[in-house]
């Protein structure tokens, strides 16, 4: 079964110590974007970062991020952008809706949605692991609208 696991999930597994436990249950697959937020932009904050604690759990916490990548335990899937374009800016208007932001602050949580959708659809079912709640809301609802079986993981 594949897990689709957005950053928080995957964030709050690693400062418990359970990440590489979970990553062994399940495929796990992620997006581009959470890739990006897991490992590129806390690389660029912790150049920047002074204080060298903070430096050093930001540096620690995106390689470990990374090495889970390239041993393949986290694998980006691309999301069909022509099939689910029109899907994708809903999910974001929805979200931004929902958390009172504009829409060009929501970052990585709509593509996670889109992406659980994509895999429930290819396989007949997934499982998604999210803390998140406007996310876990809405693949519910979609889901639901589709007659696909998801499954959210308590964590």
């Amino acid at each position: 079964m594949t897990v689709v696991a957005d950053a928080s999930c995957l964030i709050y597994l690693q400062r418990r110590g359970r990440l590489e436990e979970f990553l062994k249950c399940d495929r796990v697959v992620t997006t581009e974007r959470i890739r990006q937020e897991l490992i590129d932009i806390p690389l660029r904050k912790s150049l920047q970062t002074k204080g060298p604690e903070l430096k050093a759990l930001l540096g620690r916490s995106a390689c470990e991020m990374r090495d889970f990548m390239e041993r393949g335990m986290i694998t980006v899937e691309a999301i069909d952008h022509r099939r689910y374009s029109k899907l994708l800016d809903s999910i974001k208007k929805d979200i931004a809706a929902m958390e009172g932001l504009e829409e060009h602050e929501v970052k990585a949580d709509h593509t996670v949605v889109v992406l659980a959708i994509q895999v429930a659809e290819r396989q007949g079912s997934t499982k998604v692991a999210s803390i998140d709640k406007a996310v876990n809301k809405l693949i519910a609802s979609i889901s639901r609208e589709r007659g696909l079986k998801v499954e959210f993981i308590e964590l």
